[in-house]
């Protein structure tokens, strides 16, 4: 019987061990790949179903192991933490596939920007054969006069440095002499949150350009 007792007790220690690495994990994964908000969302529930389900085997091995209701109560603990693992394993999984669309597609929709000289200007992106191109679609009496025109591709060549920054290509024009002049800089866009960007361009001081620029998406 102390043998019969010992071995349920080992077997509660390993199911308990593996499904606290496995929730810390994707806790952790949550937290990293998705938004905190959701994670909250996803984490309290499964940590407060753990916990009563370990609270439950447990009693049930330590105090009551051979009463016909603690075996039973003793299976619905570990089918409860047994259905947690592979909740949360599932998850780690789903937001390892998901998290370069989730990232990338949150690039698509329009930007609007503000903050500066050329506030009012708005690109939308959208995905052309795996790539990303941001073309405008609404400009301003300043960006006019500078020469930019609606459908000039205003961003292209977005390329992914890590999860929250992307290195492209921002259309430049001026104005000089009657004449305008276009290049393309090389900037970082980089996400402060969800729904804005920060466009920074390499070496460049020009602040009538917007050396930085805040953009912020209004419509998907």
């Amino acid at each position: 019987m102390a043998d019969k007792k010992t071995t349920s007790f080992k077997v509660f220690i390993i199911v308990i061990a593996l499904n606290g690495l496995s929730l810390l994990a994707a806790i952790l994964s949550s937290f990293y790949h998705v938004d905190m908000k959701y994670s909250m969302i996803i984490s309290f529930p499964v940590l407060i179903a753990f916990t009563l389900t370990t609270v439950g085997v447990y009693t049930g091995i330590k105090y009551q192991a051979e009463s016909s209701n603690s075996k039973f109560f003793n299976r619905i603990g570990l089918c409860g933490n047994s259905l947690i693992f592979i909740a949360v394993v599932a998850l780690m999984v789903f937001a390892a596939l998901t998290k370069g669309n989730t990232q990338q597609d949150r690039l698509v929709g329009k930007w609007e920007r503000f903050g500066d000289p050329y506030e009012g200007l708005q690109v939308d992106v959208r995905k052309v054969d795996d790539k990303y191109v941001g073309e405008l679609v609404h400009t301003t009496d300043t960006a006019i006069y500078f020469g930019l025109e609606l459908q000039d591709v205003k961003w292209k060549d977005l390329r992914k440095v890590n999860d929250t920054v992307y290195e492209f290509e921002d259309l430049r024009k001026r104005h000089i002499s009657g004449k305008i002049y276009l290049q393309y800089t090389d900037a970082y866009l980089r996400f402060i949150s969800n729904d804005t960007v920060l466009i920074t361009h390499k070496g460049m001081g020009d602040e009538m350009f917007g050396s930085k620029q805040t953009w912020v998406k209004t419509a998907l």
